[in-house]
């Protein structure tokens, strides 16, 4: 069972003073990892975990079931709650240990919880983001949503009062069937 310690830095400056910082050297002596065990990358922000050389190569080719990767932060190992996800479902698969530093999560099913937790804060997130912008533009007196009518509802109603079936009507008139649904009823305000 051996212990791997994994940095990212966004710069080559950033890596090469990676030592001096102290959060860095208290992990490698908190858990005896080796220098040969441990791995510094410099990744661009956008960059999604397995997608990074060094981190890919760690995770698949390095480590084998009962090794122990630690990283300071969630970031480390993931741009996004998904990325997070993909790294953390691929060392279960794989039987590893992953223990986030800062947040003192040492157990996948911690991680698993926390992470869950954290969707589910994003979403609330993006969810009062959405209702923001729908209650903005109401204010300023925008219309939402779909303009009413349909420059085919009257062909549309002509022909489906001829028997014609939804279908054929696309077909006819070269739209799309959704188009004919949309359409169907009367509820829609003609102009």
């Amino acid at each position: 069972m051996s212990y791997y310690a994994y940095f990212t830095y966004p710069d080559r400056l950033s890596m090469d003073y990676h030592l001096a910082n102290t959060n860095d050297r208290e992990i490698i002596k908190k858990y005896r990892v080796q220098s040969a065990y441990v791995i510094i990358e410099c990744c661009v922000s956008h960059i999604t975990a397995l997608e990074r050389p060094q981190f890919s190569d760690l995770l698949n080719k390095k480590t084998v079931a009962s090794d122990t990767l630690i990283v300071p932060n969630l970031s480390s190992i993931g741009i996004d709650a998904l990325d997070i996800r993909k790294v953390i479902d691929l060392c279960e698969r794989k039987n590893l240990n992953l223990i986030i530093h800062s947040l003192e999560l040492l157990s996948l099913n911690d991680i698993t919880s926390f992470l869950d937790d954290f969707i589910l804060l994003d979403i609330e997130k993006e969810k009062r983001k959405h209702k923001n912008r729908i209650d903005k533009a109401k204010e300023n007196g925008n219309k939402l949503g779909r303009p009413e009518g349909s420059k085919h509802h009257h062909e549309i109603q002509e022909l489906k009062n001829a028997g014609y079936s939804q279908m054929k009507i696309s077909l006819l008139l070269g739209i799309n069937l959704s188009t004919v649904k949309r359409n169907w009823r009367n509820g829609i305000i003609e102009y």
